[in-house]
């Protein structure tokens, strides 16, 4: 390669002022001569081409037409490697789309796959949520009954129950599965394992408890104590509930508080007999803290008295028992008023 350009050829083929590297083991180039002054360069010489003088537009031209060539040389992918051929594309397109509106805008309750709210719609959450501001405002007959001088509200229980409904879950659960794994199986035990092994459903449980007095709104908190009968006050609670499904509707879910209300009064399921507690512990906490804050006229045993040996839960009755240890500390006097947990009463026992 001695004495030859970078593509083999003879180095008078290059152009003027060309650089080919050297035969010695020096990396520095030596130019070719390009000049009549160098006298040991007996080779012919070699005119080089003229300069083609080119303006930017025909040096952007060539630059775009290379860009296009190089896209064309790229492999595209082919219907079968793509995710969703276009004619498939197409037919997702016009089975999830919702049919264009023909209506006036009036939302009938009906579901509509609409992804939008409409102003019908709105005007239905509003009407709803005006409905229930009252659970902010009216207080709770029980304290009201009993001289304490700033109550909570029914949604202020509401809210607290709803918390305990979250941890109560979570608490019943861990002890199921304690239970479990330390239960053997078989024998007279079956119906035990059986209980064990029930999963309570958080969210159940915290939308039962969030939804349990939502009636209140309209009739008020009617309590044993209010002269009203068990059956109307159902009737009540009742027509209060319809109404307000109705004034949702569908669309935003008006059957399913319904059915929720229905399923915490019937307290048949795993997650109603365990927020039925919780309404009670909330209860005698509220009350356990009056009476630390001396903020009542007549006596709270009422409210102790009249939930004692009536927990359905484990739960329900591990967390009374912890409310009514705190309560004997605070007045070592109650000690001598108080007896032992009652043992567990039936499963159709009632609020």
């Amino acid at each position: 390669m001695a004495g030859r350009g970078w593509d083999g050829c003879p180095p008078a083929a290059l152009a003027p002022g060309a650089f080919v590297p050297r035969t010695s083991s020096s990396s520095s180039f030596v130019p070719i001569a390009t000049t009549r002054n160098n006298k040991h360069d007996k080779r012919p010489r070699s005119i080089p081409p003229p300069i083609e003088r080119r303006s930017r537009s025909e040096i952007n031209n060539d630059s775009n037409n290379m860009a296009d060539d190089h896209l064309k040389r790229r492999r595209l992918p082919s219907d079968s490697e793509c995710c969703v051929s276009s004619s498939s594309a197409a037919a997702s397109a016009s089975i999830s789309a919702p049919p264009p509106s023909a209506g006036d805008g009036k939302d009938d309750g009906k579901a509509s796959p609409s992804s939008s709210s409409s102003p019908a719609a709105a005007s239905r959450a509003i009407d709803f949520l005006t409905l229930t501001r009252s659970l902010k405002t009216t207080k709770r007959t029980g304290w009201v009954r009993s001289g304490v001088s700033r109550p909570e509200s029914i949604a202020d229980h509401m809210y607290r129950m709803s918390l305990m409904a979250m941890i109560a879950s979570r608490d019943a659960n861990n002890a199921n599965a304690s239970a479990c794994a330390r239960g053997g199986g078989g024998g007279d035990d079956d119906d035990d394992d059986d209980r064990r092994r029930v999963v309570i459903n958080a969210d159940r449980c915290v939308r039962l408890a969030m939804v349990h007095d939502l009636a209140e709104a309209t009739v008020g908190d009617i309590t044993p104590h209010c002269g009203v009968s068990d059956a109307e006050k159902y009737a009540r609670e009742l027509a209060a509930m319809e109404t307000m499904r109705d004034v949702l509707g569908p669309t935003l879910g008006g059957d399913e508080f319904l059915e929720l209300w229905r399923e915490y009064e019937e307290g048949e399921t795993d997650e109603s007999k365990l927020v039925k507690d919780l309404d009670k512990v909330e209860m005698i906490l509220q009350a356990l803290e009056y009476e630390a804050e001396g903020d009542h006229e007549t006596s709270l045993d009422g409210f102790f008295d009249g939930t004692a040996g009536k927990w359905r839960t484990e739960i329900g009755r591990a967390w009374a028992e912890e409310i009514v240890s705190r309560r004997r500390r605070a007045s070592p006097a109650r000690e001598k008023n108080n007896t032992p947990p009652p043992p567990p009463l039936p499963s159709n026992c009632s609020r």
